[in-house]
């Protein structure tokens, strides 16, 4: 994963069902198993920063998943640098995937999408996932190899302003010189 422009998914996990306030959307019943997010990063920074967002504990809320990564965790990132958005196709393919059940007008108020979130009692599969998008699709786990020494957080570097929290990039760290696409180290 780099900074260049792409669609990614989040697998996520929740580990029990509760109920979440999704920003003005309002409640929404989560069920204990997994949730694959489908997103865009077309802007500064590509992919890599946005998913690096959807990492931090500590940011404001703009999107629903934000709310949503409060009570869940990464299991995954599927990803594609192709230079077109392929979210919308990524989620119609999703809604017709027999596997996951579309979280009706989750993350999709900006387009005609029925959802951007689909939920899967069992851990989604790559290789499935890539058939239902009929793309070639990266993966990125937030769970190193033992190869990995640098972890996520020592890329990290905590300041407070005003009594908030805000991370930012160490200076010389890079996060995606940490991993290739495969997660080994470079």
């Amino acid at each position: 994963m780099n900074s260049k422009p792409g669609t990614y998914a989040l697998v996520l996990r929740a580990g029990e069902s509760r109920s979440v306030k999704i920003g003005r959307r309002g409640p929404l019943d989560l069920r204990p198993g997994y949730y694959i997010y489908v997103g865009s990063a077309f802007g500064p920074g590509g992919v890599s920063a946005r998913v690096l967002r959807h990492c931090r504990a500590i940011k404001s809320k703009h999107w629903h998943i934000d709310y949503l990564r409060e009570v869940t965790s990464l299991v995954s990132v599927w990803y594609s640098h192709a230079s077109v958005r392929l979210e919308h196709r990524w989620a119609g393919a999703l809604a017709n995937w027999r596997a996951a059940e579309p979280v009706k007008g989750f993350g999709c108020s900006d387009c005609r999408c029925e959802s951007h979130l689909f939920f899967t009692e069992k851990e989604p599969a790559l290789a499935q996932f890539s058939r239902a998008v009929r793309a070639r699709v990266k993966s990125w786990s937030r769970k190193p190899p033992a190869v990995l020494a640098t972890p996520l957080k020592t890329c990290l570097k905590q300041r407070r302003t005003n009594g908030r929290s805000s991370f930012r990039q160490r200076p010389g760290v890079s996060f995606t010189s940490l991993l290739v696409s495969d997660g080994t180290q470079k």
